[in-house]
């Protein structure tokens, strides 16, 4: 059994990460977008091991080193639980080649435990990267005993376990709840919403603390963190007091976790895949008259109807506007010159306000629906790249979703944040502009690097949405058009015309990239 299991993980790696693809096409073109993977990877490992770093550092030269366990065991729960459960139903559930995997000679439980072993793989990965630097400024700081830097070694392995067994079954539960409805992906989508959301409901009662005592914060973060999560005080105790008897505890916890999990999946798994794959159908049809619409309305509600069919486009698209409204949503009840006793610096409550237009943009660029729109075509874009319309209205109708789901919310958080921080007349003004204009930008340009970079040959959305390299690109298109005015208000000490000015160049940017989308002929390639 191991090694069919063994078998299956190796495959399942070879295609997750393009590794696959990259040794038998052996084209420039399939290398170079590895390259560029393997750079924006590195890139944001770097970026997060540099926070974790920074943020461990500032627990050590607060005095609250004995809080790092604690603090290192939660972060990796957050991470566990928004990656696993963001990722959990393309590779676990719903997969394309489900009936390809099950009609192999292997059981049931082999298919979950190289699956799991992928999700554990993932989780795994991205733990290390968090926190490996942080444990290493811990151990320095602490002067740990040879036991206790031998616990550490090991909680790396183990902590992801009993958070990942909580995320799968949450994403159980919604699939199972999800089937009983005719609009399944609707259902899953709304309850993964409504957990994202009592999620950072609960982040944000953390705001409620007193900021003027930032030792007393950290402390109380650390008492709370002990209090509400139980593994992460085991983890305290066993490190900072060398208790093997926690540790064992611990250990203990997250392999029964991990077992049961592997058991519950074994033994729904098969039924909840199938009934996945099973197509609903309505009776008591009715001749009516049929509707005509333009071609621009006809391709924009395809295109609709295509972005909520998929759930896990949904959840990886509106999460940057999501928490751009919860921001605006809790800066409202936030006095921006609490910063200034925070960080104990004058005058950074009013920078803060005078950066406010250019907050929006990073949340806005994280993920545009188009930067993918091109590439889930797939195999079936002959339909719509032969169909008897103009290609720009093609392009406008993808534009379009991204407009319709972003604009209301960036219209909403701009409101919250002008009244938030009380921002003055101009700014108010360019509060609004900034982040509109940006919009439309990042609509467009996303749509152009989907294009120079798409991926047709998927086998499922989770592909296409999570991993592609147009969604990389874009990324880090954000990252940088974001950055840069920001970098320049700060150089040029003048916020106001520095957004100004990117205003209208972001503006004449998106004219150019539009104008040349109309120069785009589609075809088969």
């Amino acid at each position: 059994m191991m090694r069919k299991c063994a078998l299956l993980f190796k495959i399942q790696l070879l295609q997750q990460f393009g590794i696959n693809r990259l040794i038998h096409s052996g084209t420039s073109r399939e290398k170079r977008r590895m390259l560029l993977l393997f750079i924006g990877g590195v890139l944001l490992a770097l970026l997060l091991a540099g926070y974790s770093a920074g943020a461990a550092y500032g627990y050590v030269y607060l005095g609250l080193e004995d809080l790092l366990p604690s603090m290192m065991i939660l972060i990796s729960a957050m991470i566990t639980l928004v990656t696993t459960f963001l990722k959990g139903n393309g590779i676990l559930f719903g997969f394309h080649d489900y009936d390809m995997i099950m009609s192999l000679p292997v059981t049931s439980f082999t298919v979950v435990l190289s699956r799991m072993a992928s999700v554990y793989g993932m989780n795994l990965l991205f733990n290390l990267v968090a926190l490996v630097p942080a444990g290493i400024v811990y151990g320095s700081a602490a002067e740990l005993s040879f036991s206790s830097w031998i616990m550490l070694f090991f909680l790396l392995f183990l902590a992801p376990l009993l958070p990942l067994a909580a995320a799968t079954l949450l994403c159980i539960l919604i699939t199972a709840v999800s089937l009983r409805f005719r609009h399944r992906n609707l259902v899953t989508i709304v309850l993964s919403l409504t957990l994202i959301f009592l999620f950072l409901a609960g982040s944000m009662q953390t705001s409620q603390w007193d900021s003027r005592d930032i030792t007393a914060l950290g402390k109380a973060a650390g008492d709370a963190v002990n209090h509400y999560y139980p593994p992460a005080s085991l983890v305290s105790k066993a490190v900072v007091s060398s208790s093997w008897a926690d540790f064992g505890l611990f250990t203990l916890l997250s392999i029964a976790g991990a077992l049961l999990l592997l058991a519950v999946l074994s033994l729904f798994y098969t039924r909840l895949n199938t009934l996945l794959g099973a197509v609903h159908t309505r009776g008591g049809y009715q001749l009516k008259e049929l509707r005509v619409s333009t071609p621009f309305r006809a391709l924009f509600s395809k295109e609709l109807r295509r972005y909520f069919s998929c759930s896990i486009y949904v959840l990886n698209t509106v999460m940057g506007v999501l928490l751009l409204l919860a921001l605006s949503i809790a800066l409202v009840f936030f006095d921006p010159s609490q910063l200034e006793d925070l960080l104990n610096l004058p005058g950074a409550g009013q920078w803060f306000r005078s950066l406010a237009p250019l907050i929006p943009l990073f949340f806005i660029g994280l993920s545009p629906t188009t930067n993918s729109s091109i590439s889930l075509e797939g195999k079936n874009r002959w339909i719509i790249y032969s169909a008897p319309v103009e290609t720009i209205t093609v392009f406008d109708s993808k534009i379009a979703v991204n407009l319709i789901l972003f604009l209301p919310c960036v219209l909403v958080s701009s409101l919250l944040l002008a009244l938030g921080l009380k921002t003055g007349l101009l700014n108010t003004l360019l509060l609004f502009a900034l982040p509109v204009v940006y919009t439309f930008f990042i609509s467009v340009a996303g749509l152009m690097i989907n294009l120079n970079f798409p991926l047709y040959d998927w086998e499922s959305e989770y592909a296409v949405v999570k991993r592609g390299t147009a969604v990389l690109v874009s990324m880090l298109l954000g990252f940088l058009t974001t950055l840069v005015p920001i970098a320049a208000a700060i150089l040029f000490q003048n916020p106001l015309a520095v957004t100004a000015v990117f205003t209208l160049l972001y503006a004449a940017l998106t004219l150019w990239i539009y104008q040349r989308l109309k120069a785009v002929k589609l075809f088969v390639a």
